[in-house]
């Protein structure tokens, strides 16, 4: 399989293995760029959804791959006790300047510190050894903690091995197996795809084309625009990702496990 020049890409059984030769760079400008993105918050958002029913007894959270801090900052904002890390000095750096909690390095982080609940949302696709990643993972949560992970689909979304900075993309199976094999129970399973709308980060829904200049249109605007929007504009760019969660192959899949 070659899709990118001076790249390959070798096909496992449950997932596929991508060798670059170029590392990718995590940066200001890119965590800015991220912060710019409707799609970042409603990422946030869905993952904090998923994990509410295991959000109690004041939990400490750990974001494990924080990027930009924005999931940090929301689940403190809600009243939650989060955490970020990062690999990444100059992530970590906009994360203290930028957003709610606590951040450290990878190299900073206290090995001795449990926590109740640990997301990896978009991380283990950019490690060439995600097995180890989890087993250390493991090694973080206190007895019966809870692991969340998003990750692209390999199955249903080729842009997940396009995407410079990935390493190992799963299927379903193959995310499941490396879950057991690393002693973890899964609890849920899903499929998430974000609507295209948000994706292309369209913010006014509608075009916004210059309104006609009479007192009654003017008017009626607002509800117009909304009624566009929420009748026929956004049900039309979701229907193809709820068909496709429906049946489990949206573009991300995201699993809940308990550590046993």
């Amino acid at each position: 399989m070659n899709y990118e020049p001076g790249s390959h890409y070798i096909k496992h059984d449950g997932y596929v293995e991508i060798i670059r030769n170029l590392e990718f760079t995590y940066s200001k400008e890119w965590a800015e760029s991220l912060v710019r993105s409707r799609h970042t918050y409603l990422r946030a958002e869905y993952t904090v959804n998923q994990l509410k029913k295991y959000l109690v007894s004041n939990p400490l959270i750990l974001d494990y791959g924080c990027g930009c801090g924005v999931l940090v900052d929301l689940l403190n904002k809600k009243g939650y006790l989060a955490e970020g890390v990062d690999n990444s000095p100059a992530l970590i750096e906009y994360c203290r300047s930028h957003m709610t909690g606590k951040f450290n390095l990878g190299t900073e982080q206290d090995s001795n510190r449990l926590y109740d609940v640990i997301i990896l949302e978009e991380v283990i696709e950019h490690f060439s050894d995600p097995w180890n990643l989890v087993s250390s993972i493991r090694s973080l949560l206190v007895a019966g903690g809870i692991l969340y992970i998003e990750t692209p689909n390999v199955e249903y979304g080729s842009q997940c091995i396009r995407s410079s900075d990935h390493k190992t993309c799963f299927t379903a199976s193959g995310l499941l197996r490396l879950l057991s094999d690393s002693k973890f129970e899964v609890l849920e399973l899903s499929t998430k795809t974000f609507p295209l709308n948000v994706v292309l980060q369209q913010a006014g829904g509608v075009p916004q084309g210059e309104i006609v200049k009479s007192g009654l249109v003017i008017k009626l605007y607002p509800f117009i625009k909304w009624a566009i929007n929420h009748l026929i504009y956004n049900p039309l760019l979701q229907l193809p990702c709820w068909v496709s969660d429906r049946r489990n192959k949206g573009y991300y899949l995201t699993v809940v496990a308990r550590k046993v």
